[in-house]
């Protein structure tokens, strides 16, 4: 189908961005939560490589966490039918940030569940 103005016709797109979600032909939205994830990973990227963020309080992390980075990753969730898949990329999203606020070395084989309950932190996919 091809949409037309007057004499100007324009193409069907496979994708488009409204509003900074990204809308795909096939209505599924894999690759905007894989966006969100990678977005959401910047900013604690930057967040985490500010010098003095090691040197803050716990609940001052978890509060920069949840409104920094949690709010760019749950944009636009209230549309999303989770995958399997894609619920435990999430929850790993964020289970690696938790483990970087926390200071704990991915050696010292601590479960997910320990970094819950130090943080008291619902699951993201609970949020979804």
């Amino acid at each position: 189908m091809v949409l037309s103005l007057g004499k100007q016709k324009f193409d069907e797109a496979s994708e488009i961005k409204y509003l900074g979600s990204t809308l795909t032909q096939n209505g599924r939205w894999d690759r905007e939560i894989i966006l969100r994830i990678a977005y959401a990973g910047a900013i604690f990227s930057q967040l985490n490589n500010n010098r003095r963020f090691s040197k803050y309080f716990l609940k001052l992390k978890l509060c920069l966490f949840n409104s920094n980075v949690t709010s760019i990753l749950n944009y636009g969730w209230e549309c999303w039918s989770l995958s399997r898949a894609v619920e435990k990329r999430l929850l790993g999203f964020e289970n690696n940030c938790l483990q970087t606020i926390l200071a704990i070395c991915w050696g010292d084989r601590v479960p997910n569940t320990r970094f819950r309950v130090i943080t008291k932190q619902p699951q993201i996919s609970d949020e979804v």
